[in-house]
């Protein structure tokens, strides 16, 4: 049987390779490469990549340019626990992807749920994000008062 060409690759220099490209390859190498470096985090764990993606960047490409794509973005599983598919799959800013790993504290204020990095952000937070960490995992502070209380100012002056 002849091998199906995409023609995605062919060509010289930085162009020749199209950017989603270069997105479906890497995503099929952390989940079905066991010599890649983040295997064990994909595939390793059971996240694959839908049939309809695996055989087909032609297909990938055309839900990504429907769903959102744009230069800058980071094509982002919206379950972690989920595989690549079109129903779990969506492009986000870099910090949107940092928000969505599975290794955030998630943190439960005022009748909302945030990363602590996005309550670090909130317009209620006075204090930053290293702060509220301390505050909540090592001294037990409630999330509300971690998050409202300013931090004590250190004065730089030595006793005399």
């Amino acid at each position: 049987m002849p091998k199906i060409t995409h023609g995605l690759t062919k060509g010289k220099g930085p162009k020749r390779v199209p950017k989603l490209y270069s997105v479906w390859v890497r995503m099929k190498q952390r989940c079905c490469d066991k010599n890649h470096h983040a295997y064990r985090r994909y595939g390793g764990r059971g996240i694959a990549v839908c049939d309809e993606w695996t055989n087909n960047v032609v297909v990938f490409i055309h839900w990504a340019q429907k769903n959102g794509y744009r230069e800058g973005l980071l094509l982002d599983r919206i379950n972690n626990d989920g595989g690549y598919s079109p129903g779990n799959c969506r492009f986000v800013t870099y910090q949107q992807s940092n928000n969505n790993r599975s290794i955030n504290l998630l943190i439960e204020a005022f009748g909302e749920c945030k990363t602590l990095s996005e309550w670090a952000e909130d317009r209620r937070s006075v204090v930053t994000a290293s702060t509220l960490r301390k505050r909540i995992q090592l001294s037990n502070w409630s999330p509300e008062i971690a998050i409202t209380t300013k931090s004590r100012v250190r004065s730089n002056t030595t006793r005399q």
